[in-house]
């Protein structure tokens, strides 16, 4: 056989040793690739009066972290909840049971007052979940807590 065209035990042999290469083997994920970039770019870093090694961008990261709780503790979900259960409590200031909660949406739906029939039936759902002991009666609870709660 020529050498552009190998024969089958030539060609099994190139092959085999191809794919025993090293970029065959070495899995890349763009985490890891990610993670590479950044301690490249951290070595770099250089603090003065901190010196050279790890130090700095130990310090460095450590203070992003800080950042970063910081900023979700002003704006992230815990401040969120609290200022939705300020807003839009599910039951503001009313204190029915279940079946009243249900009357009422029954009303507002036969009167053609949609929204007011939906909230209403919420209320008799989450006050249902409260006298079957399913949830604890909390003032100020919103419906996306009642609703995660009640899943």
């Amino acid at each position: 056989m020529s050498a552009l065209q190998p024969g089958r035990g030539q060609a099994r042999e190139w092959a085999a040793r191809e794919l025993a290469g090293r970029e065959y083997h070495q899995q890349q994920h763009w985490v890891r690739d990610a993670w590479d970039w950044l301690l490249e770019q951290l070595e770099g870093v250089r603090l003065p009066g901190l010196g050279g090694g790890w130090t700095g961008p130990l310090l460095l990261a450590g203070l992003l972290a800080a950042v970063v709780v910081v900023v979700l503790l002003v704006t992230g979900p815990v401040r969120r909840t609290a200022s939705r259960a300020e807003e839009h409590p599910v039951f503001g200031d009313t204190a029915l049971s279940a079946a009243e909660h249900r009357e009422r949406a029954e009303r507002a739906a036969a009167a053609g007052e949609c929204e007011v029939a939906l909230q209403e039936r919420f209320r008799a759902i989450v006050r249902a979940g409260e006298e079957r002991a399913l949830l604890q009666r909390r003032p100020g609870r919103t419906a996306v807590e009642a609703a995660d709660e009640l899943g």
